[in-house]
Parts: C-alpha cells; structure tokens; sequence
C-alpha cells in the first residue's frame, strides 16, 4: 500500500473511532433514517449529530438522499461494518 492509501485508512479509522458515531452507524446498519429519527433513537443533540454524520458523510462511510426538507442518511460503504466487526470480535 502506497502512503496516500495509508492516510486515507488512518483517517476513516479516526473517523469512526468515536462512540456517537459507533452508534450512529449501528442503526443505519439495515436502514436509512432521517436526521431527525437518528437524534431521537440516540438522544443525541441535534447539532452534535449533524456534527457527526458531516464528518462521516466526508469520508465516504455515510450517504444522504434530501426528500423535501428531510434528510436521509444510510450506509454508503458497507465494509466499514466488517471493520466494526472485526473489532467488536476481539473484545468478546
């Protein structure tokens, strides 16, 4: 792997390496949800969560589809869940 592939890893790995955003990728995992919905099933403040999926829609982890004024946003890149796993395997 060249350096600029292992910067762009590095940077996706401190992406996601922040509990809110942990969790936040645990519900898209088998759907969409609004901005709304995702704050609401977290209890998360609405500026931190937009805060989060920004810096997650940046990296190519997370999409958005706009609906009117409604903002939808899913997984984009699936393997990050296989990352997750990964992880989440070792502390069992």
């Amino acid at each position: 792997m060249d350096d600029e592939r292992y910067k762009l890893a590095a940077e996706a790995m401190k992406v996601i390496a922040h509990p809110d955003r942990l969790k936040i990728i645990a519900i898209l995992r088998d759907k969409e949800m609004s901005v709304s919905e995702i704050q609401d099933s977290l209890q998360m403040k609405q500026s931190i969560t937009s805060q989060n999926l920004t810096r997650m829609k940046s990296k190519g982890i997370l999409e958005s589809r706009r609906e009117g004024n409604v903002v939808y946003y899913s997984i984009k890149n699936r393997e990050v869940l296989k990352i997750i796993g990964c992880i989440e395997s070792c502390l069992i």
